[in-house]
């Protein structure tokens, strides 16, 4: 996870993008900023506690969906697809 904050905008675009094959792009996206405002994260950056809660409340959200096993495989997914963003 990264030592400097991230582009919030630029985290919740890479976890929304990656979770859209599996929940569809609405889904995806309501998720996300759900999550993000229920964390209450805000602001243009993200640190690096902020998007590891996003993504374990994201991904608690996603053994409803697609099972634990599943869910567990996405929530890595989701890690590696911010390495484009500087988040990890």
């Amino acid at each position: 996870m990264a030592t400097q904050p991230a582009n919030t905008d630029a985290v919740v675009e890479a976890l929304t993008r990656t979770l859209t094959p599996y929940i569809g792009p609405n889904m995806a996206r309501s998720a996300v900023q759900s999550q993000r405002e229920r964390l209450g994260i805000e602001g243009a950056a993200m640190t690096a506690d902020q998007i590891e809660g996003l993504i374990s409340k994201v991904g608690h959200g996603l053994n409803v969906f697609l099972g634990r096993e599943r869910a567990a495989g996405v929530i890595d997914e989701m890690r590696k697809s911010l390495c484009g963003v500087g988040a990890a």
